[in-house]
């Protein structure tokens, strides 16, 4: 499901290589995916961003140059530089060989969907499909995630119906840490492309 996909995660997942040096534009500008830009301008004048190896070099040198060259002049810094404004870090804690991809459920745990349910007496969670009967095609539903048991309530004017809908496609209880990126990295890429194809469809409807 969509709700246990960080935006950091699904930014992740675009695959950079995709991008040929055509899309580097010069003038400290990396163009990637449509309209979204990275700027460089920042940095010292003798680096342009000519080729996709000019890019790869300025990303290289971009966290120093941050940290310890370029005043800052925002709140938390005060006009000085990372390093100097903050000497002493705090350790960030280590990453957990194992994680519970599912922890998104108990975070989440009473959210309603608005949905309409289709003709053919289903509705749509994400990219998933759930049935509830034709009888109630055509109407307004709340759909309720309960994720302790996990599964979805669903209201149809105001009537709660009966039976729960198991949610689909969770996770193992237990994943390695990796295990479960690279799983996210895809399911985000399979969502960005459900995404796309529908949107598709819509302009071709229009």
């Amino acid at each position: 499901m969509i709700l246990r996909i960080p935006a950091f995660i699904r930014t992740i997942a675009h695959d950079i290589n995709a991008a040929t040096p055509t899309t580097v534009i010069g003038n400290g500008f990396f163009y990637h995916d449509k309209q979204h830009y990275i700027s460089f301008h920042h940095l010292p004048f003798n680096h342009y961003l000519n080729t996709m190896a000019d890019v790869y070099d300025a990303l290289e040198a971009f966290p120093h140059y941050h940290n310890v060259e370029r005043v800052h002049m925002g709140r938390a810094c005060g006009g000085q530089i990372p390093d100097e404004a903050f000497p002493r870090l705090p350790s960030l804690p280590q990453l957990p060989d194992q994680v519970n991809p599912n922890r998104w459920l108990e975070v989440e745990h009473g959210r309603v969907f608005r949905r309409r349910v289709r003709a053919n007496g289903t509705i749509q969670v994400d990219k998933h499909t759930y049935y509830i009967g034709t009888e109630f095609a055509k109407q307004a539903a709340l759909v309720s995630l309960n994720g302790f048991i996990p599964c979805f309530y669903v209201r149809v004017n105001g009537r709660l119906l009966d039976k729960t809908i198991p949610i689909k496609d969770l996770y193992p209880e237990q994943l390695d840490l990796q295990d479960y990126m690279v799983q996210i990295e895809q399911e985000a890429i399979s969502i960005a492309r459900y995404r796309q194809m529908v949107w598709q469809k819509s302009g071709d409807a229009a």
